[in-house]
This record gives structure tokens, sequence and C-alpha cells, in this order.
């Protein structure tokens, strides 16, 4: 399983977290006292647009996981986009650099043992590029686009506007889809090369395609940016058709690595495991409005995912996750959001008698609801407190139901 967020790893020690939270403010201290971001006149005015957003937040685990305690957590994301046909004369172009730091600070490795990642910001410590990419629209009206370069499949693939909102980490992008490949697939914080298109077929449909490097990175360097195209890599191809229709966003995806994995249970008469060519996925969900107050802000939206993976190779089999948004429910400004969600999973059959055979009991499934409520104190300034309840953290008997409390904080603003 990839990626820091799926499976975080590097402990933080006391004094580490302690200097984290140093770094922390000083980063806030040094956004806050930056000059204000252009206003939006201005900003037209130049075909270079630089940004900064400053992600910071304490997530402390109350009772049960893998013992109490808590961390400080942080990321920094640096973006300068550029209009390509004001900037070089080449219309329909843009450019995207991207660079991220992270503090390292660790909440699930440490503390709670969830496989869904309590903090959708743990990653290992490092400052990477994260992405860099042209983008070029073409066609008679503009419908067609090609990406190429460093590329978060999240930022477009299995991402729900409204699951946005929620702080654990398969709200991001479902567990089924981010356990895949020998390094996950490329999301949060390691990226890879890809080639996207993307094509409005006709009004409210979109269909986009990508092919990707196999392993994002290096997984001998996870704290190093790299480009590595080397043999047994294979691909990562994957497919999505989106369609708007009566105020609702319906999604479908499927995905497949070419590349050749160990079976999680069979071995062959040397007792190695059996080789399987590939592995793939699917995933579905829906968003929109489930209500709108007859005067003012205030509504409901919800969404709801599904996901598959092949069991042979893959730990989880499928995923279940649901979640509620009330927008403004207390204030008249749009300036809140109240939200709660609902996220399992279910191991598949042969990860379980791999893991029996090693003497290891596994459950079926691990299981996470989270309150989470987010509201604008200022233009530049956001708060989210957070409550989450773990069931059955890592699907590991024996360990208690965790419950974990956190506050997390935004300083700046974001490109995009």
């Amino acid at each position: 399983m990839q990626n820091d967020a799926a499976t975080p790893k590097h402990p933080t020690t006391p004094d580490r977290a302690r200097h984290a939270t140093l770094r922390g403010v000083i980063l806030a201290a040094a956004l806050l006292s930056a000059p204000p971001p252009l206003a939006a006149e201005d900003a037209t005015a130049s075909p270079w647009r630089w940004s900064a957003l400053y992600t910071g937040e304490y997530q402390h685990n109350l009772r049960g996981g893998l013992e109490r305690g808590g961390a400080y957590l942080d990321n920094l994301d640096l973006m300068l986009e550029v209009d390509g046909e004001r900037a070089f004369g080449v219309p329909g172009l843009t450019a995207m650099a991207y660079a991220l730091y992270n503090n390292g600070g660790s909440i699930s490795g440490r503390y709670v043992g969830d496989t869904h990642a309590v903090s959708n910001i743990e990653a290992t410590r490092a400052l990477r590029l994260y992405e860099l990419w042209l983008d070029w629209r073409f066609g008679s009206s503009r419908d067609r686009s090609l990406r190429v370069g460093l590329y978060d499949l999240n930022s477009e693939f299995d991402a729900s506007e409204v699951a946005a909102l929620f702080i654990n980490s398969t709200h991001g992008i479902g567990i089924d889809f981010a356990q895949a490949g020998l390094n996950g697939p490329s999301i949060f914080p390691v990226t890879s090369l890809a080639a996207r298109l993307e094509w409005t077929l006709a009004e409210a449909w979109r269909l986009r395609g990508a092919v990707l490097d196999g392993v994002p990175g290096d997984p001998e360097r996870p704290k190093v940016t790299t480009v590595e195209l080397g043999d047994g890599d294979g691909e990562l191809l994957v497919a999505e058709i989106d369609r708007a229709a009566a105020g609702y966003r319906f999604v479908l995806g499927h995905w497949r690595f070419t590349t050749t994995f160990d079976d999680l249970a069979r071995v062959d008469a040397a007792g190695d495991p059996l080789r399987r060519r590939g592995t793939h996925g699917t995933y579905a969900f829906v968003e929109g409005g489930l209500w709108q107050a007859s005067t003012g802000p205030r509504r409901l939206t919800g969404v709801a995912r599904i996901g598959f993976a092949s069991p042979d190779v893959n730990p989880v089999e499928r995923t279940l996750r649901l979640g509620l948004v009330l927008h403004s429910p207390f204030t008249e400004a749009g300036e809140d959001q109240l939200g709660i969600a609902f996220a399992t999973y279910r191991n598949g059959e042969p990860y379980r008698r791999g893991a029996a055979a090693r003497g290891e009991t596994l459950l079926r499934s691990e299981t996470n609801v989270e309150l989470t409520w987010r509201v604008g104190v200022t233009d530049w300034l956001t708060l989210q407190p957070n409550l989450q309840w773990v069931r059955d953290p890592g699907s590991v008997d024996g360990v208690e139901d965790a419950w974990v409390v956190g506050l997390r904080f935004e300083v700046g603003g974001a490109s995009h």
C-alpha cells in the first residue's frame, strides 16, 4: 500500500514533535506576514499566479488503538500556475509547478494503527517537487485536454467535492485504489510521470483516461523526488466517466496495474508466493444536493461511494463510504460546513488466509466515523475541529477501538 497517507510508518518522538510544532508556527507566521494575495482583477493582469497554503493540525488519540498520545502534523503547498497563452503565445496552454513539504508527524502510524489513516496530511518528512506538468486544451471548442508531466492522479480521478471536507485520508481516494501497486498509485505525497487525456463528449458528459508510471518515486528513497522508468515497473491505466444531471454527479472509474505481483495466499512447490500478472479495480460514486433552504445559503449535500479491488494481490477487497455535509449550519454567510462521514473496508479472503498461515489473526474489516466542522474565521484563516471513532484499527484482533480528537487550521490560500 502506498504512499504515506495510506500506511504511515514514521513515528514522531516528543522532541521531533516539539520541533515540528515550532517549524509550523514559524511557517504560519511567514505566511501571515507575506503580502496579501492579488485581487481578482489584478491577478488576471499577469499570466503568472503563485499561491501558498499552510495546513497544521494536532491530533490526539484519547483511548484505544496502539497507545494514547498525540502528534502535530503539517503540510505546506507552494504553487505556481502559468497561463501559457499570455506568457508564451500558445493558445490553450497551462503550466503548473507544485512543491510540497510535510513535517513527518504521525498519528496513525504511532498511536492509532488504523489503515484508513486519520489524517490526510500524514507523510514522511520531506520537501518534494509534487507536480510539474503542461496542460493543453485543444479542439474547435477547447473540449479536449492533454496533460503531461508529474501528476497527482487524485486531483481529478476518484475526487469528490463533497468528501473533500473530511480529514480522514480515505475520503480523498478510496483505500481500494490507494493500496494498489508496488508503491501505490501516483497520489499524495509521491507522484509519477503521466499522460492524461480528458474529453467533454457531450453536454454534462466527460471522459478522462491516463497512463502513469506504475511505481511512483523510489520506494527505497521516499524523501526524494525521483523519476525512474525501470524494468518491471509496469504502468497504471485508469479511465473514468463523469456525468452531471439533475443536480447530481455520477462517476464510474476502472484502473489496472500491468506489472507482476505476489499472490497473498498461494505458494508454489518451493513455498514462494505465486506470481500474478496485473491487478485491477473499479469504483463508483454519486454526489450532489439533497436539500436546499427556501431562503439563505443553508443546504445539505451528500456522497456515496463503493470500490472493489482484485483480492488475490490486494489486502482490501471492497470498500464503502458515505458522507453528509450541511452548509452554513451556524452562519448566514456560507462560511462554515458541518459534516459526518462513514467509511469501512473488507479484507479479502486470500489476505486473511495468508495472515493465518503466518500465525496472525485478522478481522474482516475496519470502520471509521468522522464528525467535523470547518469554519472560515477570516479570509486567510480557517479552523476545523474533528472527532473520529475507529472500530478495529488495522483490522487486528485485540486492538481496542480508538477515539481521536483534533484541530486543523489553514493559513493562506490555494491556487485551485
